[in-house]
């Protein structure tokens, strides 16, 4: 299953008219998928009691082998926890705490439909949509973070994929699949055997 821990974006709430992004690779069927990308910026415009209001950028960068991607839901986990929120633009869909195929629950979710994508709508290849989203607090914040980010890709033509779906992670953020993780277990295991062998034959010695 992929995650993305690997990028933490923060601002404070006197960080208004600052920008930040992530790329984001293709993860289609458990395995990168060369060429599936996208971009998305997201740009505080003001903090007003509870509510911070975001400017957003979605971009869909694929290329070559890919001939056609469209990137249908973008979202995130937030630090603190979020009460609420609101979209506007393509992405005019809140979910909050939706489920992300291939990825699990995650606590805000920005489509036309829901966290698994839907109605045709989305980025494709080569546009960029703009919008805005607010999230709301319990009460008011002077930081919050965005984390374990993720956008949604359906409609992928590439070789031998027809109108697949996949979900993107910030590069650097997958997780190895279970048999990677078993050959790594496997692999600490042996190391740490002869590391202990070692010591025996040190204190004999």
């Amino acid at each position: 299953m992929p995650a993305s821990a690997a990028v933490v974006l923060s601002w404070n709430s006197a960080d208004t008219g600052v920008t930040q992004g992530s790329d984001f690779i293709g993860i289609v069927n458990g395995s990168v998928l060369a060429g599936l990308t996208a971009h998305v910026d997201y740009t505080l415009q003001s903090v007003s009691g509870n509510d911070w209001t975001f400017a957003y950028s979605v971009e869909n960068t694929s290329s070559a082998p890919v001939t056609a991607s469209r990137v249908s839901v973008f979202g995130f986990d937030v630090t603190p926890d979020i009460s609420g929120g609101s979209s506007t633009g393509v992405y005019d869909n809140f979910t909050a705490d939706g489920n992300v195929p291939q990825i699990g629950f995650r606590e805000a979710c920005f489509s036309q439909v829901n966290c698994a994508g839907g109605a045709g709508a989305g980025a494709l290849l080569g546009q960029t949509l703009f919008g805005t989203f607010t999230l709301t607090f319990a009460s008011a914040q002077t930081d919050l973070s965005l984390e374990n980010l993720f956008v949604r890709y359906q409609s992928i033509d590439a070789p031998g994929i027809n109108g697949g779906s996949g979900t993107g992670v910030p590069p650097g953020g997958v997780i190895p699949e279970p048999a990677t993780w078993a050959m790594m277990i496997i692999g600490f295991g042996a190391v740490g055997t002869m590391l202990r062998s070692q010591r025996r034959k040190y204190a004999l010695a």
